[in-house]
């Protein structure tokens, strides 16, 4: 295994690239599954393999944050990828009344 030492400035600042497009991949690709979850349209099955598709895209944002971190690069918590966007939407509430 490759260490820092080993990888060159611009190889780590290539791959820091790469993990943040995967991971807006994978922020847009679980929106859309909730999007298509929430209108109703699929019948059971394809409502099911649209959650499938969702958590598959939780799982693959969260492996890149991880990546990031190794990098000593801000990440997400990894609530922002496992938790419905509901709750997401009320920490993001809560985070910004308590640094009033």
């Amino acid at each position: 295994m490759a260490t820092n030492d080993s990888i060159s400035t611009a190889s780590l600042e290539n791959i820091e690239y790469i993990l943040g497009d995967i991971q807006v991949m994978a922020i847009t690709i679980k929106t859309l599954s909730h999007i298509a979850l929430d209108s109703g349209g699929a019948d059971e099955e394809g409502a099911a393999a649209t959650h499938a598709i969702g958590i598959l895209a939780s799982n693959i944002g969260y492996m890149t944050d991880e990546g990031l971190g190794k990098l000593n690069k801000p990440r997400n918590d990894a609530s922002r990828w496992f938790n419905p966007p509901v709750l997401q939407d009320n920490e993001s509430e809560a985070h910004h009344d308590k640094s009033k």
